[in-house]
């Protein structure tokens, strides 16, 4: 049995009703506080339509990375085909203040807008995420450390 949520009595038939902007389930003695609330029905599950499953495609493959001086490649393109931060944000459809940010390495494009600024600038922002161009000190034949690959902030 279940209990009215107003006044608390067990009953077997509860009915649905708005009170004051919340719906409420009642019994029939409380019913009269509130507007009866219709209930609608649901569909069959044949009737319904199956929508389709979309695959997301992502726009870096999992080898793939930011590239650390992502910030710089922006602004350099942007100069270089003679745009302001204005209207490339407009031919993003993006804020002004995420390009100059995404510029000064204060944000970090999210996939979907470094595709577009890839596209629209023609630039590469994504890299290879495996350990590359890295500079030993002493030109001996070990292997590199992490010493020698990682930017270490004092």
């Amino acid at each position: 049995m279940a209990s009215c949520e107003l006044c608390g009595e067990k009953v077997s038939d509860l009915t649905k009703v708005k009170m004051e902007g919340t719906i409420l389930k009642v019994c029939d003695s409380c019913t009269d506080m509130g507007e009866k609330v219709t209930t609608r029905t649901k569909k069959s599950s044949k009737s319904r339509k199956k929508k389709k499953s979309r695959i997301k495609r992502t726009a870096t493959p999992a080898d793939k990375t930011l590239a650390t001086d992502y910030g710089a490649r922006v602004k350099k393109a942007r100069e270089a085909k003679e745009m302001t931060h204005k209207e490339l944000a407009d031919k993003l459809n993006e804020k002004q203040s995420r390009i100059s940010k995404i510029e000064t390495q204060n944000l970090k494009p999210d996939e979907n807008l470094g595709r577009k600024l890839q596209k629209v600038l023609d630039i590469t922002l994504y890299v290879n995420s495996e350990v590359s161009n890295y500079n030993v000190s002493n030109a001996d034949d070990r292997d590199a450390t992490l010493e020698d690959v990682a930017d270490i902030k004092d």
